[in-house]
């Protein structure tokens, strides 16, 4: 290499190293002087008065831990790890499987999970790439490894050694939150999914859908499109400047109607996720797999979109759809097309709420969700608006207006 060539290659190394360092360096100034200390306005979630007491019942439920291998022979090892809580009786009751978001784990099920485990056995799964499953690069596998269809798939694989079992689940309610919602449609959907794994698609005899994804997006919502483009210098340059605990702990107090149930915890876990490349690279493959995009127009595939969606009519079971009145990561809007568009679907909306109904409104998706499992919506009607103020312990409070909004006929 010549010392021209080898001059110019500096160089442009150079500019790239000072725009990087700007565009951080205006952005911890931008968080700084916004949102200075955001971390210490959150609290631990045992100090949150709405969220002690499903801690302790928590604590108190039996678990176990499995690791289970999912991966084709030939791949990578794919082990996606299931926690299975609750005082349940598999071969008598529902078994609840909870599946999980993008940038999340199964933990983001825990107060949920604590209601729900009185009285059913629940299956928290961390999706491969998340929590406590591997996390192999996506170089390594295909494509679309990290996409909806492919999670769908290895979930199937994993509850198959459940169902396998004489003690095994005689009955599945799937629950499914943002990209979660959209891998439950798949498992569901794709009709070679169905045909593949159907010793556990025909135990599925309903659905919980908490603000999923509708593969009929035209665009990516902005804060994911950063974490997409998030590099390392990036990272660690905001992680000694202290930037990205800022950031971090804005989004998690601004993704709550009521601030005040954004948790330490919950900050912490997205910090560990952006911080780690480990834990990035496949949630950075997950956005970008999230939908068909086609790279050569910079434009959504929507002939493959098209196909997807055409796969709802493949969802047989009744589906509950729950969404917070003021999402800002996926519109509600977007609930009232799932619905029209699902065969047999209800739809709840529920005020002063946002995206993550399961962590900002537990015991009242709990309540629906048990509700649910009890009635598959017979007499509901088929849309419906809920405040949550009117909730009190684990039923909805029955006013003389509330039946017209909970249930009803199905006129």
């Amino acid at each position: 290499m010549n010392s021209t060539n080898r001059s110019n290659r500096m160089n442009s190394a150079h500019r790239m190293v000072s725009k990087k360092s700007t565009l951080v360096v205006v952005l911890m100034l931008t968080v700084s002087v916004t949102y200075a200390g955001g971390f210490k306005k959150l609290r631990p979630a045992d100090e949150v008065p709405a969220f002690h007491d499903l801690i302790l019942i928590g604590e108190s439920l039996p678990r176990q831990y499995h690791a289970i291998e999912t991966a084709a022979e030939g791949e990578p090892s794919q082990r996606i790890v299931i926690e299975v809580v609750g005082e349940g009786d598999a071969a008598s009751d529902e078994v609840i499987v909870m599946i999980h978001g993008i940038l999340s784990d199964r933990r983001t099920w825990r107060f949920m999970a604590a209601d729900l485990g009185t009285d059913h056995l629940v299956m928290l799964v961390d999706l491969l790439g998340s929590g406590d499953s591997d996390k192999p690069k996506p170089k390594k596998l295909d494509a679309d490894a990290y996409g909806p269809t492919e999670h769908a798939r290895r979930v199937l694989r994993a509850l198959r050694t459940f169902v396998s079992r004489p003690d095994g689940p005689a009955r599945i309610v799937l629950v499914g939150h943002s990209l979660g919602g959209a891998v439950v449609l798949r498992m569901l959907g794709d009709e070679e999914l169905v045909t593949d794994y159907a010793d556990v698609v025909d135990r599925v005899d309903r659905a919980v859908l908490l603000a999923p994804m509708d593969f009929a997006i035209e665009k990516i919502h902005p804060k994911f499109l950063q974490v997409a483009k998030l590099g390392q210098f990036e990272v660690d340059l905001g992680a000694v400047l202290g930037v990205l605990r800022k950031k971090v702990a804005r989004t998690t107090l601004e993704s709550y109607y009521d601030p005040s149930f954004a948790t330490r915890e919950d900050a912490q876990r997205l910090l560990e996720t952006l911080r780690h490349k480990k834990s990035r690279r496949p949630n950075k493959a997950g956005i970008k797999n999230a939908i068909p995009y086609n790279s050569k127009t910079k434009r959504p595939d929507w002939e493959a979109i098209e196909r997807l969606v055409a796969d709802y009519d493949n969802v047989q079971v009744p589906c509950l759809i729950l969404w917070g009145e003021r999402d800002e990561t996926l519109p509600v809007a977007m609930g009232y097309k799932l619905k029209a568009q699902l065969p047999n679907a209800r739809l709840r909306i529920i005020e002063k709420s946002m995206h993550s109904l399961q962590q900002e409104r537990p015991r009242l998706s709990a309540s629906l969700v048990r509700d649910f499992v009890k009635t598959s919506g017979n007499g509901w009607d088929p849309i419906g608006e809920l405040d949550p103020d009117r909730f009190i312990g684990s039923e909805l409070e029955v006013a003389t207006a509330a039946p017209e909004r909970v249930g009803g006929s199905e006129e």
